[in-house]
């Protein structure tokens, strides 16, 4: 009956979506799906002041700025296929290595994946990342488990930095369309992550100002 609606409707493959959703069904598939336009998500991280990165529906990190580089770690540093949330959390131990409870951040991804994403029902891809962390991760394979979901919208996080630690409050916003494209940023919880922060985006300036005039 939805689907009739949707069709008499004449709607778009994202209007058709949501209103499966809003109906309390899963999307139709439509075999194909718009690429997110990477320099306009590198354009919109930016422009935020704030560690900000992107990731699509299998947690995959699309783009980030500098400042999300000072709390988890360097995405450039690790090749395009490494570039997971998911597999960076539970197979490569030096990332996020400055958060003050990493445990707690991944399990806060995985709930998060788990809530948000059909791709495990759906991906092949994904269903062979969940079958491979499942086999190299306890960790991950209890989180997975337990079936825990996670429905808030903001949280916080801490981490530890030269500079002192820095407390944040997360806020996402996730794209409605097929692409499942999650944008998460982290707001300085307190005046004086606030004042780390601005003197991080200053001392990154002057070492940028300094290789120029080099």
């Amino acid at each position: 009956m939805v689907a009739a609606l949707a069709g008499a409707l004449c709607l778009t493959d994202i209007d058709r979506a949501y209103l499966f959703t809003l109906t309390g069904h899963p999307p139709p598939r439509t075999g194909t799906t718009p690429a997110p336009d990477p320099d306009l998500l590198q354009a919109l991280v930016d422009r935020i002041d704030a560690p900000t990165y992107c990731t699509d529906a299998a947690t995959t990190v699309l783009a980030w700025n500098r400042l999300a580089c000072e709390v988890f770690g360097d995405y450039a540093a690790r090749p395009p296929q490494q570039r997971n949330l998911l597999r960076l959390l539970f197979t490569d131990p030096e990332f996020a290595q400055h958060l003050a409870d990493r445990d707690e951040y991944a399990a806060r991804v995985v709930r998060t994946f788990r809530s948000r994403s059909e791709a495990p029902l759906n991906d092949p891809a994904v269903i062979a990342l969940i079958a491979e962390l499942r086999e190299h991760s306890l960790h991950f394979q209890r989180l997975w488990d337990s079936r825990e979901l996670r429905r808030a919208g903001t949280d916080t996080l801490q981490a530890h930095h030269p500079g002192g630690r820095l407390t944040f409050t997360m806020l996402t916003f996730q794209d409605l369309s097929p692409t499942g494209i999650r944008i998460t940023t982290y707001l300085p919880a307190d005046t004086d992550t606030a004042r780390r922060l601005k003197a991080i985006q200053q001392h990154h300036i002057s070492s940028a100002d300094g290789i120029f005039m080099a």
